[in-house]
């Protein structure tokens, strides 16, 4: 088994048997991760890399926006807060701004770390 292979059995199997609220975590992370990415990619010019980040960053974002139960207040809020992040992730693609992609980078560690302690995740 080659070393790529490993990993990729390992994040299967961590994702396959992976707690619900862990998978919510996976998913805030890989938001972060995706914008982090992006940010990257801006600083170097690098005008595919970064569309390719804030398109995945989207995708994440309108998974966790189509999730919502929304017979719960709190659903109703998030769902907004989701839409508003869709779109200024439009909008700093259209405009390769930095600077919103740091906006919703931090609203975004906000609702993973607020998730994490919610959830009593290590």
């Amino acid at each position: 088994m080659t070393t790529s292979t490993a990993i990729n059995t390992y994040l299967r199997n961590k994702i396959m048997f992976a707690k619900p609220e862990e998978l919510t975590y996976m998913l805030y992370d890989g938001i972060v991760k995706n914008l982090n990415q992006c940010m990257l990619a801006l600083q170097q010019n690098n005008i595919e890399k970064a569309n390719t980040s804030l398109l995945k960053a989207q995708d994440i974002i309108s998974e966790l926006k189509n999730a919502l139960n929304m017979e719960f207040p709190v659903s109703k809020n998030l769902d907004m807060i989701y839409q508003y992040m869709i779109e200024r992730l439009i909008e700093a693609n259209i405009k390769k701004d930095i600077n919103i992609v740091n906006e919703i980078l931090g609203y975004t560690i906000e609702l993973r770390d607020t998730w994490k302690t919610a959830c009593n995740l290590k």
